[in-house]
């Protein structure tokens, strides 16, 4: 006999499910069940009563239907306390509806996938602790609030659309990107080593911080990277690029050592400022290029201040339409020097800035110079 009658099965802390779509139209889970294996269709529903909720290694929860919080149907899970939806090794975990999970809600990731279809917004933020994946399909939308704690590698496929608000926290391994542009508010802290790597483009609204370690970036990805810091930025570690683009935003600090061996790191600036001790060391070797685009208006200096700000036998690029002014005598930057637009000013006695120059657009003017 079919069975029509929509049941409810109630799980203690150690108990787990096993189902078919055939054997169940609705699942009520208790505190702490655990997910051995379920395919949860559109003629199911699921039932959460303030509860904690793990899947089992190996398995897949895939689901299409309709939240119930506490006996309310909702695509909303909310209300009922903190709970926490916990994705174990080798768990793959699939949304093809849209679905909130509200501020209460955390998912914690050990070695594990959400894919996702529609539409998730996750608020209460995510816990990466073993390398673990984020695949966003065609179409599909995720938002993730109160962020990343990354204490792993995390790779991410963005084929639809991905915010991350409130930043990555503790990154100490790797973040892997592909697909569509992501973009992160909030910042991020480094906290060892830390790679990125991939083929995707990453905005990072509110800069680049210092956490706790050795506090060093393998910048290896081929997509571009823009550190938008207004002003809040203060990393002050290593950066290492061998690939890609570095974009350096107006009023964005960016201390410390940074080394260019391939790709371009580029500085912009739309207001007057000198490249200061603050702004660390530029090491630049071939085929690595430090870009500094100065917008109409606007003067960037190279002064005494910071003799070594420069080195190495790569190339440095001065474009965009405003002022470069350089007082210090750059000895130490033995590469070449390229110039696509704007005014280059060497501007004191003994200022020497490479040993090749090659001027295809603006002004390129020595006064005083060696």
């Amino acid at each position: 006999m079919q069975i029509r009658a929509i049941f409810r099965i109630i799980f203690a802390v150690s108990a787990f499910l096993i189902f078919t779509t055939s054997e169940i139209g609705a699942v009520d889970v208790a505190d702490g069940a655990a997910f051995n294996a379920a395919i949860l269709s559109n003629t199911q529903d699921i039932t959460f009563t303030n509860s904690s909720i793990q899947g089992v290694e190996n398995r897949t929860i895939s689901y299409s239907k309709t939240f119930y919080v506490n006996g309310h149907a909702a695509t909303t899970l909310n209300s009922g306390g903190n709970r926490t939806l916990t994705l174990n090794s080798g768990l793959s975990l699939t949304f093809y509806n849209n679905i909130i999970f509200a501020d209460t809600i955390k998912l914690t990731f050990n070695n594990s996938v959400l894919n996702v279809y529609g539409t998730l917004e996750i608020r209460g933020g995510i816990t990466n602790n073993s390398n673990s994946s984020l695949l966003i399909n065609p179409s599909a939308n995720l938002t993730i609030g109160n962020g990343i704690n990354n204490n792993a590698g995390l790779e991410i496929e963005n084929n639809g659309t991905l915010t991350i608000n409130g930043g990555m926290v503790n990154n100490n391994s790797s973040l892997t990107v592909a697909g569509n542009l992501i973009t992160i508010n909030g910042g991020m802290s480094i906290t060892n080593t830390f790679t990125i790597a991939g083929t995707g483009d990453i905005i990072l609204n509110g800069g680049m911080n210092n956490g706790s370690g050795s506090r060093i970036i393998y910048k290896n990805s081929s997509g571009n990277l823009n550190i938008n810091g207004n002003g809040t930025s203060n990393f002050s570690g290593t950066f290492y690029q061998s690939a890609g683009r570095t974009i350096l935003s107006t009023a964005t600090v960016f201390a410390g050592g940074k080394t260019i061996n391939g790709g371009t790191f580029r500085i912009e600036s739309n207001i007057n400022r000198a490249l200061s001790p603050g702004y660390g060391t530029f090491n630049v070797y071939q085929p690595g290029i430090l870009e500094i685009n100065t917008f109409a208006s606007s003067t960037v200096t190279i002064d005494n201040n910071n003799l070594s700000v420069i080195q190495g036998t790569g190339t440095v690029r001065k474009s965009g339409a405003g002022f470069l002014n350089i007082t210090a005598n750059l000895s130490n930057f033995t590469g070449t020097f390229e110039q696509t637009a704007g005014l280059t000013l060497l501007n004191a006695s003994g200022v020497k800035l490479g040993s090749t120059t090659t001027i295809t657009g603006g002004t390129y003017r020595i006064t005083n110079a060696a």
